[in-house]
């Protein structure tokens, strides 16, 4: 018969410890909501979606974790609308509706018993656990733009954009996202 660890222990102190530092890995992981710069998969997770409502009137949406602030967050829906605008043939954007929202419910911090029993061989075992999510609660927010575009000179009004000033101003406020 072979033994798993050596004769003083250490093995299992081992084990222990890596099982530790996984278990904390995890954790800190789970911790982190980042926001991506990226399409959203569903109308429940992170990133962004656009509709077009007319040939020149898009809708932008954008949904944000908690590690995104408002400011930011604004740039990330001006950003986004410069991209829609540019990609669709149009120099400038007019916001014509802007608006957030914070989700009603928080996300973590769950709490859950379990209760379990069994038998085997005669053998009869019973437990009871408790577990708590230690992940902070996680609100989201969304915000929504409408926007409308044009081609040419821009109309001097505080509500247009020029798209490809947007964009470079963003990329540098942003770190090239």
């Amino acid at each position: 018969m072979s033994k798993n660890f050596d004769s003083n222990g250490q093995g299992n102190r081992r084990v222990g410890k890596l099982a530790l530092s996984l278990l904390l890995g995890v954790l800190l992981t789970a911790c982190s909501t980042v926001t991506p710069y990226a399409p959203a998969r569903n109308a429940d997770s992170l990133g962004y979606s656009e509709i077009r409502i007319e040939s020149n009137r898009f809708r932008i949406r954008y949904r944000f974790g908690s590690d995104v602030r408002p400011e930011r967050a604004e740039a990330l829906l001006l950003r986004r609308s410069a991209e829609v605008m540019l990609a669709n043939g149009f120099d400038w954007f007019r916001v014509v509706d802007q608006n957030s929202e914070r989700d009603p419910t928080p996300s973590g911090g769950n709490t859950s018993i379990g209760i379990g029993a069994g038998s085997v061989g005669g053998r009869a075992g019973g437990g009871v656990g408790i577990g708590f999510d230690l992940t902070p609660e996680q609100f989201r927010s969304t915000g929504r733009i409408e926007v409308l575009g044009g081609t040419g000179e821009k109309p001097k009004d505080p509500n247009v954009y020029d798209a490809r000033d947007v964009l470079n101003t963003t990329n540098n406020a942003l770190g090239g996202k």
